[in-house]
């Protein structure tokens, strides 16, 4: 269902790998990880009576446990590589941009005859968005069964309290999935940030200028 976590000194060798892969390969294997999860449903629903309760309460568990992990609790690959790590952000959240900026990498190669290049760019590029976020709305709303938590306000209260510790990159990873909510999260935000014009006119770049 997912590759196995990186351990303590160490990372496996399928997520070694998973550091090389193309742009295209990056995106089809987040797609690719929806289809599989079906696929496990599937097969334990369609097992005796007597077997299969038991088989899909025990992947609930695992699936629950998985759900439920951060970057913090995890690792991660940005921290294996020296880089600053997310806080707080969960591996749906780190998943779904990697994948938005493998879709933007993408070489999608000649457009059909007679169609514009840049329409038929756009269309494809949109049409790889679209399914990117498919796959992460079927992961977060597992994340909020876990987590009990309500769906809009796990993002927006997360972004609220980044922006309270000036972690800007964890902000934006929250609210990637929801920019109707960025307007909301500038307002909610903008009496905290008091007479500090330099933090007001952070939170309007981050948050709008640049997105």
């Amino acid at each position: 269902l997912s590759e196995k976590r990186p351990k303590e000194g160490g990372w496996t060798k399928a997520a070694v790998e998973a550091q090389a892969l193309s742009a295209r390969e990056v995106v089809d294997r987040y797609k690719e990880a929806l289809r599989k999860r079906c696929q496990v449903y599937s097969a334990l629903l369609t097992g005796s009576e007597l077997s299969h309760e038991y088989h899909l309460r025990r992947f609930c568990v695992f699936e629950n446990k998985v759900l439920n992990q951060t970057e913090d609790d995890e690792g991660s690959s940005g921290s294996a590589r020296g880089a600053p790590r997310p806080k707080g952000v969960p591996r749906c959240f780190l998943e779904y941009d990697k994948a938005l900026r493998a879709v933007e990498g993408l070489s999608l190669g000649p457009p059909p005859k007679g169609e514009d290049p840049a329409q038929w760019s756009a269309r494809q590029r949109k049409m790889e968005r679209d399914e990117c976020l498919a796959r992460f709305w079927a992961e977060y709303m597992g994340f909020c069964r876990v987590r009990k938590c309500p769906v809009f306000q796990f993002p927006l209260k997360s972004a609220l309290d980044r922006i309270r510790e000036n972690d800007w990159e964890s902000t934006i990873l929250l609210l990637k999935p929801f920019p109707q909510l960025r307007a909301l999260t500038i307002l909610l935000a903008w009496d905290n940030t008091g007479n500090d014009y330099g933090k007001k006119r952070a939170l309007i770049q981050h948050l709008w200028t640049n997105e």
